[in-house]
């Protein structure tokens, strides 16, 4: 959609509206009549072109923006049609025709602004002196070829005739010397990688683009990106990093090639620095395989990209436009293409808004940062890496948010207000956002991630990356564990510092999902499986190792549970130091402890999911905790919480205040819900819990629209007096009903459970048939599934004659139906029905 705003800004700028001036004359002012015939030349055109045209805009224009006009050296024949490079889809270009031979000249409002931005084209008939101007935002094509495009056509002294130099230098630095000394970072493992889509969109050396982006290259290899997590893209494919030249269809392969190879837990960055205008960016408009891309299909290109945070930095003028932000901080939804349909996980920084334009490199009079180079806003964000004074926590690494700060900070353009520099974000505290994984610093280090934006420091993400369930030792993402089988629990520890460890050991333990939890104390247990300590003799600076244990989840601890997973690396090199004192819990405080506290809920089909975390006063001293439900991203649905009887009764009796949170009544239940309303947050502020207390809380998620393969996320976090103890992340996770991973996982679980509660053998047989189908990956098998379907019928039909009468009536009634089912699948070869099938029994013998 287009607002009114947008419209009214390209009826002013982008040739909308042409000023047609015609001027007959037969002689200039000082001048002899021109004979019949004769042509008016060169030079006087010029000089009739200043005196009635440029003067007048340069009295009244900015000076500080410089005002600059260049002169087509031929003489254009009769017929000719000029026109801006570029016009918006849909829209009519204004054109000026030559009613016989005539000079063209470019008026650039702001030499020195990338482009789009102001100009005006002109065209003066050499034989009746009439002056055509027209109003545009680019230079003009000559019956479609384009002039002016490029910094050494505008700069040529043989084509300017008129030149006010905005208050402004520009010059270049070498990367070589404002980049040395970036610190080198791990090589990333499984559990997160990071990538990059570099593009430089525009041929026009020695201009800035080019200096963007292999500035940022240099950055990203220095921090550790290995080449091939980096897809380069630019027309100078010589260069350093440079995979293929600048194409549309080049940028396109690029994202493709990230969106093959990230996943879930990955950082990627998408960096494009070129000329743009409102919803578009220009990608080498001269070239046949070239043109412009709109912020529309640029979204649906990234929207490919499955990854934890999506960074996205772009330099061009009007860029705001992809995020709907203009100059003055109004927002409108309705333009916002990169973060307005819904993501959760972008971060996203525009070197412009809707309506200004982005520069080249600035040096005038007050500039806090006279040494920089490439594109004066967003050069900022690269020089970032490579300096202390970004660093605003001084905790040795570079944020989103810290680079989008030091580029504000230092843009001269901002401060002088030619350019307003926009930033938007859903889902992510800017703060806690990086373009790299894990990094070399200072000694000896060891650590374990707290989360996925954890990058060596400490933080509250409570979701490490270090730490994957598997149940199929060739599968990489992470699940939730399975009870009735083995699962294999993988942990990988970093040095990060520049000396070895030396006789070092990892453990880790399990316990309940609970928003706060007390280590070392009663809430873990340690696995023990094959041995209950790794101990690795050394590892290196920049190393990292892993190990896996096996953990037989048993289901006696209940159908469907959920648990929490927490790491502990520890040497004499490094010693865990146990946290401040007067804590019970010590993650976030020391970085050789992580903890995996996320929940996943697969959904095949209903649009809702409910499981049960525990509430608990981890602290010492205080009688009252808070919580905080937290939307990660836009609100997508539902939440409504259950709370046991007593704290019910403190929310009744004004105990327990709520901040956008409703009571409602919750069918089938004595006690009401707690609906959240709020569109970001809701908080429950002084549950009263003595230290050491805890509570079962019933969460219930659901969703406004089901789709497979659609993911929705909820952060339970608790809190005391403002300080985080503790939190969990919610995953309702949109499979389809007839998907073998969930199918045969949610089999391994119901049957596990049916054998304990009935004692019926043939349950037994059925778990530990789909567990090995589920340890084995025999999903990818399309003839052994097919047989293990088999095998469980046979099994399941003898299973469903032994079920007592006491039974769930309804739940065996859906079971004996999806025998019927099954079988009628089995016979015709149809796994697609017969997954469907043993999906409904599955969830029918959960029932029973």
């Amino acid at each position: 959609m287009t607002s009114v705003r947008q419209i009214s800004r390209r009826l002013v700028c982008l040739i909308l509206f042409t000023t047609l001036i015609t001027m007959s004359f037969t002689a200039f002012a000082g001048c002899q009549p021109r004979e019949a015939g004769q042509q008016i030349s060169k030079e006087d055109a010029a000089t009739k072109v200043i005196s009635t045209v440029v003067d007048k805009i340069w009295e009244q224009a900015d000076q500080s923006k410089g005002l600059r006009v260049n002169q087509y050296e031929e003489l254009l024949p009769k017929d000719t049609r000029v026109q801006p490079a570029f016009v918006p889809e849909g829209q009519k270009p204004s054109v000026l025709v030559c009613e016989n031979s005539c000079w063209l000249f470019f008026i650039d409002e702001q030499p020195g602004a990338h482009f789009a931005h102001p100009v005006q084209i002109a065209v003066l008939d050499a034989k009746t002196g009439e002056l055509q101007v027209i109003q545009a935002e680019w230079w003009p094509q000559i019956d479609g070829k384009a002039v002016f495009d490029n910094v050494d056509e505008r700069n040529d002294p043989k084509t300017i005739i008129f030149d006010k130099a905005p208050s402004l230098s520009s010059k270049s630095q070498k990367l070589e010397e404002l980049l040395g000394g970036l610190s080198r970072q791990i090589k990333s493992h499984d559990p997160c990688d990071a990538w990059a889509v570099i593009v430089c969109g525009y041929n026009d050396l020695p201009d800035t683009f080019d200096e963007d982006t292999e500035g940022i290259y240099s950055v990203l290899t220095g921090l550790g990106l290995l080449a091939d997590h980096i897809f380069f893209v630019s027309p100078h494919t010589t260069h350093t990093g440079v995979d293929q030249p600048t194409s549309i269809a080049n940028v396109q392969w690029a994202i493709n090639q990230v969106a093959a190879s990230a996943d879930e837990t990955d950082k990627v960055l998408f960096f494009y620095s070129s000329h743009g205008g409102v919803d578009i960016l220009s990608c080498v408009p001269t070239s046949p395989d070239g043109g412009y891309i709109s912020a529309a299909d640029l979204d649906n290109w990234l929207d490919g990209i499955t990854c934890d945070e999506l960074t996205i930095v772009i330099e061009a003028c009007d860029s705001g436009s992809l995020i709907g932000k203009y100059a003055d901080g109004s927002y409108v939804a309705a333009e916002d293409d990169l973060t307005g349909d819904g993501e959760t996980n972008r971060c996203i920084f525009t070197s412009a808004s809707t309506d200004t334009s982005s520069y080249g490199d600035v040096d005038s009079a007050g500039d806090p940062n006279p040494g920089d180079s490439g594109s004066e806003t967003i050069w900022g964000y690269v020089e970032a890496f490579s300096t202390a004074l970004a660093d605003s926590n001084s905790d040795g690494e570079i944020s989103f948010g810290e680079g989008w700060q030091y580029a504000w900070d230092n843009d001269i353009t901002r401060i002088d207000g030619y350019n307003t520099p926009q930033m938007a974000h859903t889902g992510l505290n800017i703060n806690n956002v990086y373009n790299y994984c894990y990094r070399v610093i200072g000694g000896g280090d060891l650590f374990v991630s707290d989360g996925p934006a954890d990058v060596g420091h400490n933080s509250y993400d409570y979701n490490s990356t270090d730490i994957w369930v598997t149940q199929n030792p060739a599968d990489t993402d992470h699940h939730d564990v399975v009870s009735g089988m083995v699962n294999l629990v993988h942990v990988a520890v970093h040095n990060r510092g520049t000396t070895p460890i030396a006789n070092g050991s990892l453990k880790v333990y399990w316990g309940d999902t609970s928003t706060a939890t007390s280590w070392p104390g009663g809430d873990f247990h340690q696995i023990s499986v094959p041995t209950a300590d790794y101990l690795f003799a050394a590892l290196g600076p920049g190393a990292t190792d892993t190990h896996t244990w096996e953990w037989y989840v048993d289901p006696v601890i209940g159908l469907g549970h959920h648990f929490c997973l927490i790491a502990v690396a520890d040497s004499p090199d490094d010693p865990m130091t146990g946290g401040p004192p007067g804590v019970t819990y010590v993650a976030p405080y020391d970085n050789n402890i992580g903890q995996k506290n996320i929940t996943i809920i697969e959904d095949h089909g209903t649009g809702h999911g409910t499981f049960d975390f525990t509430l608990k006063n981890n602290t010492r001293q205080s009688d009252s905790v808070d919580l905080v439900v937290e939307w990660v991203g836009n609100p997508w649905g539902s939440v409504i919480l259950t709370l046991p009887e007593d704290l019910s009764n403190s929310v009744k009796r004004g105990t327990i205040k709520l901040e956008n949170l409703k009571i409602t009544d919750v069918p089938g239940q004595k006690v009401p819900g707690l609906e959240v309303t709020g569109k970001t947050e809701a908080r429950m502020i002084g549950i009263p819990l003595k230290p050491g207390e805890s509570r079962i809380v019933s969460l219930t998620m659901r969703t406004e629209k089901t789709k497979p393969g659609q993911r929705s996320e909820l952060r339970l976090r608790q809190e005391v007096n403002k300080t985080v103890i503790g939190a969990v992340t919610v995953r309702l996770q949109q499979v389809d009903p007839t998907d073998c991973g969930w199918v045969t996982r949610a089999s391994v679980e119901a049957f596990a459970d049916l054998a304990l509660k009935f004692e019926i053998s043939s349950a037994k047989e059925v778990n530990q048939l789909f567990a090995k189908a589920v340890s084995t990956g025999l999903c990818r098998e399309e003839k052994g599934l097919l047989l293990i379907l088999s095998q469980a019928l046979s099994l399941e039909l003898d299973i469903a004659k032994q079920i007592p009468s006491n039974a769930n009536p309804e739940a065996l009634k859906m079971f004996k139906s999806g025998l019927d089912d099954l079988e009628k699948a089995i016979k015709t070869g149809d796994i697609k029905a017969a997954l469907g099938a043993q999906g409904v029994i599955a969830e029918a013998a959960k029932d029973l």
